[in-house]
């Protein structure tokens, strides 16, 4: 603690290390979205619908539609990820100075990978239902939020533009 006392660590870095873990438990929640709903077949969705599995309807009509359901998740993983590196990085480079941002950066590499990729994704692949269920719901509400539906169609557009026209509508 006296390194950090003796480099200024503030209240301000303390509520950035809070937001960087928000950032880190979406990322990580997110991860888990995109494997268990890629890996989902509508097939598999709708027979859980017609058992009655509770948010089996959500769930199949995110997994008919993966071009409306993947962007927006891919989108939000990147935001969550820049969003934790500049944060640790400003942090990083006000506690311990410029060789404290290349320490973090490496240490954020390994965190993020471990923690907030990999250990979800894995997860998502060993208990594939549990999990597309368990983030079907917040993914739907994600989905259909309209300023957020409108920014993504907004960049595919543009994506769109820049393949001209090759894109997904």
């Amino acid at each position: 603690m006296t390194v950090l006392a003796a480099s200024h660590f503030s209240s301000t870095d303390a509520w950035m290390l809070v937001i960087v873990l928000i950032m880190l438990i979406a990322t990580g929640f997110l991860a888990m979205s995109e494997t268990a709903l890629t890996r989902m077949s509508t097939i598999k969705a709708t027979a859980m619908a017609d058992d009655g599995r509770k948010g089996a309807k959500t769930l199949a009509r995110l997994v008919e539609h993966p071009e409306q359901t993947l962007n927006p998740i891919l989108l939000l993983i990147l935001i969550c990820q820049l969003v934790t590196a500049t944060l640790v990085g400003v942090v990083a480079e006000h506690v311990f100075g410029a060789l404290g941002v290349v320490i973090a950066t490496a240490f954020e590499v390994v965190v993020i990978f471990v923690f907030a990729e990999a250990a979800p994704k894995t997860w998502a692949v060993q208990h594939g239902e549990r999990a597309a269920l368990l983030v079907a719901p917040a993914i739907n509400a994600l989905v259909r939020f309209p300023p957020f539906r409108f920014a993504v169609w907004g960049l595919i557009g543009l994506s769109n533009v820049i393949l001209l026209g090759k894109g997904l509508k």
